[in-house]
C-alpha cells in the first residue's frame, strides 16, 4: 500500500507539472501567434455631425484583462475624437446665424490598417479625418504600436539605439533631398532628426516613420512617410521584443 500511495503521489506531481507546462505553452502560442482583429463600425448622424468610424477590436487573447484595456483604449480614443470635432459646432452655428450663411454638418471619420501582427507585436495606424469647413478637411494619422504581452504602447526610442536612430535620420534626409520637388524647398536643410516620440509604424519588414500634414510639405502631398528597412537597421522582431523587456 505504501508503494502504491507513493506511485499515486508521484503521478499526481507529474500530472500537475504537465498541466502547468501545457497552460504556459498555450499562453505563449497565443501571445506569439497573430492576434485576431475585428472591425466595429459606428455610423450615425445628428443635427451637428456625420460620424463614420472603424474601430479595431482584439479577440481571443490569452489575457482577457489586457485585451479589454486595449479595446477600451481604441474605443475611448474614437469617442474622444468625435466629441472634440462636435464641440466646435455650436460656435460655428452661431457664426452662421450672425453672418447669415447656411451651416453644413461637421464630419468625423476613422479607418485603420493592420500593418504588423507578429510575435506579440502589433502595429495599427488609425486615420482620423475631420471636416468642419474651409477648403478641405484635416487628417491625423495615429499609429498604435503595441506589445501584446504587457498591453503597453511603445515608442521609437524604446526599440532603437543611437546608431540606428542616426541611420533613420540619414535615410529620411536622403529621401527629402532626392524628392525635393514634393517637399518644401528647405525641408531637407531644416530637418534636425527624428523625435523621441516620432510617429512610426511597422510594415512589411520596414520601420515607417511619418510626419504630420504641413510639417514637411504642402497639404496636397498628404502625410509624408519614409520606409526604413529592418535590414538597413540590422533590426529583427526579436531585437524589438528584447528591447521592450
Amino acid at each position: 500500500m505504501k508503494y502504491l500511495s507513493r506511485l499515486l503521489c508521484i503521478g499526481s506531481i507529474v500530472l500537475f507539472f504537465l498541466s502547468v507546462s501545457c497552460i504556459a505553452t498555450a499562453q505563449t502560442q497565443t501571445i506569439h501567434n497573430p492576434v485576431t482583429i475585428e472591425t466595429r463600425n459606428v455610423s450615425y448622424q445628428t443635427e451637428e455631425i456625420i460620424v463614420e468610424l472603424e474601430i479595431p477590436v482584439l479577440r481571443n487573447m490569452a489575457d482577457e484583462g489586457i485585451q479589454e484595456l486595449i479595446n477600451t483604449m481604441f474605443d475611448e480614443d474614437a469617442t474622444s475624437f468625435v466629441e472634440e470635432v462636435r464641440s466646435g459646432y455650436p460656435e460655428y452655428a452661431q457664426d452662421a446665424e450672425e453672418y447669415d450663411f447656411e451651416p453644413h454638418l461637421f464630419s468625423a471619420y476613422t479607418e485603420f490598417e493592420i500593418t504588423f501582427n507578429q510575435g506579440g507585436i502589433l502595429s495599427i495606424p488609425v486615420t482620423y479625418y475631420q471636416f468642419t469647413g474651409g477648403a478641405h478637411g484635416m487628417t491625423v494619422l495615429r499609429s498604435y504600436n503595441l506589445d501584446l504581452e504587457s498591453g503597453n504602447l511603445f515608442q521609437l526610442i524604446d526599440i532603437l539605439n543611437d546608431e540606428q536612430r542616426e541611420i533613420v535620420n540619414n535615410q529620411v534626409k536622403n529621401q527629402l533631398q532626392e524628392d525635393d520637388e514634393r517637399f518644401f524647398p528647405d525641408a531637407a536643410e531644416e530637418f534636425e532628426g527624428i523625435a523621441d516620440n516620432q510617429n512610426f509604424y511597422l510594415k512589411n519588414g520596414n520601420l515607417v516613420v511619418y510626419f504630420d500634414l504641413y510639417e514637411l510639405g504642402p497639404y496636397a502631398m498628404g502625410i509624408p512617410e519614409f520606409p526604413i528597412s529592418f535590414a538597413s537597421l540590422e533590426l529583427t522582431l526579436e531585437d524589438i521584443k528584447q528591447a521592450l523587456y
